[in-house]
């Protein structure tokens, strides 16, 4: 009777991710209307597509790095706009299916499948599935860079230098498909450190590991980054205008960059009730506007994150390796996003497959 009722808990759950997944697949088959993916995703790949090239465009924030404008270009040049949308469909889904593989190899396929369900009914989740922006895509490169890195401390010497660039290069692929994602790389940076002490490596070897996952990291972004700063003195233009001769940028334009504050104050309190608030107290975060739903976070999120350590003892070694790890990442993507002044529930994104 128990192995029946895990059967039919695992059917459930599938049934549910499989209609949240048609019906997000019709949301990807609408006819575009989000915000930012008209004004900037869209926008930008269709002036690139109508010019046959990928030039510096002084408009915020088109010239960041925008690897997944490259496909959105190609895209458009072969379809409809809609094309785009169901690429970052796919990636939801793939992003989804990496969360049940992590899930599924270190803890079983129960625990996958409920990660994987606690991940797609978010409603940040939906929201993002069925428009062209871009995070679903740095999320899905950002989860297999970190499963890169936790396979590389368990591998030979040599196959570990080269899932390490490999992990360089997907996080730096990430980072260039959404510029929040750039917070992936030193969060990365952390996970190696910490691996490498846990597994007693020697600093030799620590510090060849972080610079292969550093090398190949920036050479994803660094042409991004020197066309910027070569066409506009600026290599995230306009973000370093506090730090580069930003050019094409005037000054009212810069002080209202800086002035742009979102969220509670940066109070350490507020730093430890930010998942609270986030699933209880959203307005708080939504620039005045009110209560908007799809910034929720699933309060299972809340559920689960006392739970972990209350069953700590009944993780094996490898168990609790992969969880350090993976909540050394998520925190020091938050702590930075939290500081950063301008807490954007979107732009936390990063974490919430971990």
């Amino acid at each position: 009777n128990k192995l029946k009722n895990i059967r039919i808990s695992k059917v459930v759950i599938v049934s549910i991710l499989f209609i949240l997944a048609i019906m997000n697949l019709i949301g990807a088959l609408a006819p575009p209307t989000l915000a930012d993916s008209m004004n900037h995703h869209f926008a930008a790949p269709k002036y690139y597509s109508s010019i046959n090239g990928f030039p510096f465009i002084p408009i915020s924030p088109w010239p960041l790095p925008g690897l997944i404008h490259v496909l959105f270009t190609k895209s458009l040049i072969l379809s409809e706009p809609v094309s785009c949308q169901l690429i970052i469909f796919i990636f939801s889904v793939l992003t989804t299916y990496v969360v049940y593989f992590i899930g599924n190899k270190y803890w079983g396929s129960k625990v996958g499948l409920m990660a994987s369900l606690i991940y797609y009914t978010l409603p940040l989740t939906t929201e993002l599935s069925t428009g062209a922006m871009p995070e679903h895509a740095s999320n899905f490169l950002s989860l297999l860079s970190i499963l890169a890195i936790l396979n590389s401390f368990k591998a030979n010497k040599y196959y570990s230098i080269i899932l390490l660039l490999l992990s360089g290069l997907l996080a730096g692929s990430a980072g260039a498909t959404k510029v929040w994602a750039l917070l992936g790389g030193p969060s990365s940076i952390i996970v190696i450190l910490y691996l490498g002490y846990r597994n007693s490596n020697e600093l030799k070897d620590i510090f060849i590991s972080l610079t292969a996952f550093s090398l190949a990291y920036g050479i994803i972004l660094v042409p991004w980054f020197i066309r910027n700063y070569i066409s506009g003195g600026d290599p995230l233009w306009p973000l370093g205008n506090s730090f580069f001769n930003t050019q094409y940028f005037n000054e009212i334009s810069a002080l209202k960059y800086s002035n742009w504050n979102r969220g509670p104050d940066g109070t350490f309190l507020n730093y430890l009730l930010t998942p609270w608030n986030l699933t209880n107290n959203i307005s708080k975060y939504s620039s005045g506007a009110g209560a908007i739903n799809h910034f929720l976070i699933n309060p299972m999120f809340l559920a689960f994150i006392p739970s972990a350590f209350i069953f700590w003892d009944k993780y094996n070694s490898i168990q609790k390796q992969l969880f350090s790890a993976i909540c050394l990442f998520s925190i020091g993507i938050f702590t930075i996003w939290f500081l950063g002044g301008y807490t954007q529930p979107r732009y936390l994104q990063l974490i919430y497959p971990g």
